[in-house]
């Protein structure tokens, strides 16, 4: 009787420590975070092949071209498909209300711009076709 008792206080204690674990995770990425690093973030995942992670940084838009590239993955075509290269650098962040724009210079010296929109309480970033 002892031993079942022990077992089920491990079992509701491992519960327990997974529950608050997964809920610090998702409180995380609820987490307000500066346009700067949520581009970071966004072609991270992007060059992780995390579709999931980066469709939560992105706005409508944003989601419907990554779901695209995510088929294309899956095809065997997506390949690395990122707007921000591994050498490039972050020259800047410009907000005006409720938009921002990210400059990045590339390897090559061209400026490569990031558009975010504020919404639902954080920055998300707007992959536009024609930037407005």
């Amino acid at each position: 009787m002892k031993n079942i008792m022990r077992k089920i206080i491990r079992i509701s204690f491992l519960v327990f420590i997974t529950f608050v674990f997964l809920a610090g995770c998702k409180s995380i990425q609820k987490k307000k975070l500066p346009p700067e690093k949520t581009c970071d973030l966004f072609f991270s995942y992007l060059n992780n092949y995390d579709y999931a992670k980066a469709k939560e940084l992105g706005t409508e838009q944003t989601i419907k071209i990554v779901s695209f590239v995510e088929t294309l993955s899956k095809m065997g075509g997506g390949g690395k498909i990122v707007l921000k290269d591994s050498k490039s650098e972050l020259l800047n962040c410009e907000i005006n209300g409720k938009e921002a724009i990210c400059n990045y210079k590339t390897f090559t010296g061209d400026i490569q711009k990031v558009y975010l929109l504020y919404q639902k309480g954080r920055w998300l970033v707007d992959l536009r076709k024609k930037p407005e």
